[in-house]
């Protein structure tokens, strides 16, 4: 199960996607409960019914009411041979002045999820109770950085390697840890790197040619001075008075 936010907070969907399988065959043409609790887990709310597709993937789209804290949950009953299973993730939203709407998605709990505007600094804290090892998914929109690259994940301090993947309007920044309490940042740079993907060829290519033009005028410019400076010594000399 994956959850993906889009950027405008104004009209923000969560995108709810995975797979149902059994020995790495997709399990089709079943019904999926997909809900959502808003009071950590105390009641929960199915928003939709859908039915797995022929390699046993499924999707929905959720609008929440609200930014906040939620539990994303789906379902599946099972059938005569297979035990019900279900699976659930932690989704956070928040929004900065702008209308931006930034979000992280983990099996860990997420607290203290804050966007610090002036700094573009995501930062949140994880509570990994889980077994397994811990994952979290930021969505950061467009807007914000137009470069995936140029961001930066720190765990505690430390910077990370991540993974990254281009949705709608946003990016999705991914990365794992161990199920331990951690805090972690993703820093956006404050001013715009200039990369290759930043960057379009078209516009290299016209500063690289301004610039070659500039330097051929300076260049004509330089020997028409120099040829006209020598004209005149010579001219000079010819027409120097004898005494």
């Amino acid at each position: 199960m994956q959850c993906v936010t889009t950027a405008a907070a104004s009209t923000v969907k969560v995108q709810v996607f995975g797979t149902l399988s059994y020995n790495k065959t997709g399990i089709q043409n079943t019904p999926i409960y997909l809900g959502y609790s808003a009071d950590g887990g105390s009641h929960w709310e199915n928003f939709t019914i859908v039915q797995t597709r022929s390699d046993g993937t499924y999707g929905a789209v959720w609008i929440p009411n609200a930014t906040g804290n939620y539990l994303m949950t789906v379902h599946w009953n099972g059938n005569d041979t297979l035990h019900s299973i279900e699976a659930r993730v932690n989704l956070v939203l928040t929004s900065d002045s702008s209308d931006n709407e930034l979000s992280i998605i983990s099996n860990s709990n997420i607290t203290n999820l804050v966007f610090t505007a002036e700094k573009k600094l995501l930062s949140f804290n994880t509570n990994g109770t889980s077994d397994k090892e811990s994952y979290f998914y930021a969505c950061i929109p467009k807007s914000l950085l137009s470069d995936v690259q140029t961001a930066q994940v720190n765990v505690d301090g430390n910077p990370v390697q991540f993974a990254s993947e281009s949705q709608q309007d946003v990016w999705v920044i991914s990365s794992v840890y161990s199920k331990t309490e951690h805090a972690l940042t993703i820093q956006i740079p404050t001013a715009e790197v200039l990369t290759p993907n930043s960057i379009p060829w078209t516009l290299i290519v016209i500063i690289v040619v301004v610039l070659l033009i500039a330097l051929v005028a300076v260049i004509v410019v330089v020997r028409r001075r120099r040829r006209t400076a020598a004209t005149v010594k010579s001219i000079l000399k010819e027409n120097r008075p004898t005494y």
